[in-house]
């Protein structure tokens, strides 16, 4: 009885670690997911400011070929 006690207990703590492994990864994911949108959604909006600050440097400062 005592051995079945044990093992049945066990089991829950097992249960338990992977419950909290599986939100943990659930929560990380999620964490991930939102971080990558919201750096999709900066580099949408920088990456026209930077080609137009490119466009306007280069014609601004035309570089100098080697000699």
């Amino acid at each position: 009885m005592q051995v079945k006690n044990l093992l049945s207990g066990l089991l829950l703590s097992v249960k338990n670690i992977l419950t909290l492994h599986n939100l943990t990864y659930l929560i990380t994911s999620a964490n991930g997911y939102l971080t990558n949108k919201k750096v999709n959604i900066l580099q949408q909006k920088i990456n026209p400011l930077m080609l137009f600050a490119q466009k306007n440097t280069f014609q601004r400062f035309p570089q100098k070929g080697r000699k």
